[in-house]
């Protein structure tokens, strides 16, 4: 047999090499998932104290005595944002432009809601209070890809009613917003605020 062909014919070492690219395309759908992951957690984090920062500075809309955006309000709103773990960058106001950053967190701080202009039925109300936050969350792994970070943004509004509130649903759209276990009742001697527009806000689930 020619020596050549014999060399040719010789498979050796193959499986290590589609092992090893098999091993690292594996790897990299790891490190997006992580990333992945992470992502959603932190924009799950940012909603949580968007929400607090809204309403907090809706209960101080009484006491800024008709003056948009007063001082209380919108100390109000930052305590809340602080009390819940978040360090602010910048704190702008009635829609400011550059709402968007690369550095830090901005708190966009609305009285009346001005964000979504037209499409929000509480544009320019002032009994009610908006808030945004946006910032850009670094990846680890994806940035092998070349994606360094990714923009996060949220919003909450909020508005303080005539009754005393004490428990709150603010999902703006999700079935089951508020949801009671079955056999379960709940008493309140305050009101309860489901904002969800959807036609099974309120649920009962068979499992505790």
């Amino acid at each position: 047999m020619c020596p050549l062909l014999s060399g040719l014919r010789n498979e050796s070492g193959q499986v290590i090499v589609l092992a090893a690219v098999g091993m690292s395309a594996i790897m990299g759908f790891m490190a997006l998932a992580v990333d992945v992951g992470q992502v959603r957690y932190a924009k799950r984090q940012m909603q949580m104290q968007v929400d607090a920062a809204a309403l907090a500075g809706a209960l101080e809309v009484s006491a800024c005595a008709g003056v948009q955006n007063c001082s209380a309000l919108r100390a109000a709103a930052q305590n809340a944002l602080t009390e819940n773990g978040a360090t602010i960058t910048t704190v702008l106001t009635n829609c400011a432009p550059g709402t968007g950053t690369t550095i830090g967190l901005t708190m966009t701080i609305n009285n009346g809601p001005c964000a979504q202009g037209a499409a929000d039925p509480n544009k320019g109300k002032s009994s009610f209070v908006e808030v945004l936050l946006a910032k850009s969350q670094p990846t680890y792994f994806a940035r092998v890809l070349g994606f360094n970070s990714v923009p996060l943004a949220v919003r909450a509004e909020a508005a303080r009613t005539n009754g005393t509130n004490c428990m709150y649903a603010l999902d703006p759209t999700s079935s089951n917003a508020l949801s009671v276990d079955l056999l379960a009742s709940v008493n309140s001697s305050c009101g309860i605020m489901v904002e969800s527009s959807s036609s099974s806000a309120l649920g009962c689930s068979l499992l505790a």
